[in-house]
């Protein structure tokens, strides 16, 4: 052990005119001492702030949660963050397109006066209201009040598409049986102004000075907003976006 705190201390700048010999004499308490004040500080020792770090992604998570979805459980895993040297510049990002999930992988980033990235590991959990069917639901049938009722849960773990605010299922129209507790879902459910394919349309030809009106077949299904091709009476096919008011309006 003397052997190696000797070595240690052998170009250390305390060492000089006042430095005494060491000897055996030494207590071992004193020579790890003299080695704490001849090391060189520790890599990484000023490196980013955790807490900061926290906060930030904390910051991206939230700012990506819908609006009045729910109370947003957030727990922040963060491995290695001391290999890396401090940060002026440090951004956490999740990419625009990417949903919350139940796991998240969210990118840390610095930008000066080092490069360097890495990844924030994050469990979520988003407590809120979703919808299910409080009986039955006949395929055709128009919703209202009395076939929603309320469920509370974890909205990450349900599948996309359920129907989290009521405004959006009232007065649609179910496109297949459902029966009563079962999630009610967007790709079930179509706007009662909705056309589908054979059904009879009213056309709206709008032009410079005039406009006309007719009537022809939907040649596929479309819902308000959507484009839709139909086929007049004398046989010519036209296309057209479904207004609200389910005509086909055909500009021209």
């Amino acid at each position: 052990m003397i052997g190696f705190l000797r070595r240690v201390l052998r170009g250390c700048p305390l060492q000089g005119e006042g430095w005494p010999r060491l000897g055996r004499s030494w207590h071992r308490a004193a020579l790890l001492a003299a080695v704490w004040l001849c090391a060189p500080p520790a890599l990484g020792a000023s490196g980013p702030d955790p807490a900061l770090v926290r906060s930030l992604v904390e910051a991206a998570v939230i700012d990506r949660a819908p609006p009045g979805a729910g109370e947003l459980e957030i727990n922040i895993s963060l491995r290695n963050l001391e290999r890396f040297p401090d940060c002026q510049s440090l951004q956490a990002e999740i990419p625009p397109r990417q949903p919350l999930r139940a796991r998240l992988s969210v990118a840390v980033r610095c930008d000066a006066p080092e490069r360097w990235q890495t990844y924030a590991q994050v469990q979520l959990r988003l407590q809120g209201e979703y919808w299910v069917a409080a009986r039955t639901i006949n395929q055709g049938e128009a919703l209202s009040h009395e076939h929603l009722e309320a469920r509370h849960g974890d909205l990450l773990g349900l599948p996309r598409g359920v129907i989290l605010q009521p405004a959006l299922a009232l007065g649609q129209i179910a496109e297949r049986r459902i029966a009563a507790g079962q999630l009610l879902r967007q790709n079930a459910l179509r706007s009662a102004n909705s056309i589908q394919r054979g059904q009879a349309v009213r056309l709206e030809v709008r032009g410079r000075g005039f406009v006309a009106s007719g009537e022809g077949k939907a040649l596929s299904d479309a819902s308000p907003g959507s484009p839709l091709q139909v086929r007049t009476a004398s046989g010519q096919i036209v296309r057209g976006m479904v207004r609200a008011d389910g005509v086909v309006a055909i500009s021209q």
